[in-house]
């Protein structure tokens, strides 16, 4: 069992890894750190969704999530930070398709025989993005959702740098900079698809704003 003092001092390593962090990415990676701040303005903005589903999606999953999306980004916690991504995807266009209450929802969740690949490529048909929302997932669950795509990150990273590419405590950006430069700026690409992508569903399904 961990003593007070070291929760109290595991909690301010992580306090000072995310300062550090987001001092670093203010200065070399602004564009990462905005689409992440960017996020958690979505969340909120998009809660007057006129549909009681996508309702159920921004409150209950988007809101709390965006700031799991972004935490992560600033503790340097990648493989999470890619993987609530991913959820984020998914639960979208699950909700987005939900075109009955949401008790079938849950009933159309639990079917084995409904795959999450064929709701997203069924989610891009709807929203006019083709096969952008399933080709975003399917680099998110690859890459970094199953075992062998974290592997193959940690075995890749490894060769080129000499070390493991996911710190014990969390402290990415400051020392390692150079070295985790290329796994930030690929955060910044998928969180800047899914945004774009989040903001064609739901979009057109907002109130009109007043003459």
């Amino acid at each position: 069992m961990y003593s007070r003092a070291a929760r109290e001092e595991f909690i301010e390593l992580t306090k000072k890894a995310v300062l550090d962090n987001a001092k670093v990415l203010e200065e070399k990676a602004k564009d990462v750190l905005e689409e992440a701040e960017g996020l958690i303005d979505d969340a909120w903005k998009y809660d007057e969704a006129e549909d009681k589903n996508m309702q159920l999606y921004v409150i209950g999953i988007l809101q709390p999530m965006a700031y799991g999306v972004y935490l992560d980004l600033l503790l340097g916690n990648l493989p999470a930070f890619f993987m609530e991504l991913r959820l984020l995807l998914e639960s979208l266009a699950w909700c987005y398709m939900a075109k009955f209450s949401l008790e079938g929802l849950s009933l159309g969740i639990a079917r084995s025989d409904v795959s999450a690949s064929k709701i997203l490529r069924e989610f891009g048909k709807a929203t006019s993005l083709g096969n952008k929302p399933n080709e975003l997932w399917s680099k998110l669950s690859n890459d970094w959702c199953h075992a062998l795509g974290i592997i193959a990150k940690v075995i890749e990273h490894l060769e080129k740098h000499s070390i493991p590419p996911f710190p014990s405590i969390p402290l990415l950006c400051g020392p390692f900079w150079e070295e985790a430069s290329g796994l930030v700026n690929e955060a910044g690409k998928r969180l800047r698809e899914f945004r774009q992508i989040l903001r064609s569903a739901i979009t057109p399904i907002l109130p009109e704003a007043p003459a």
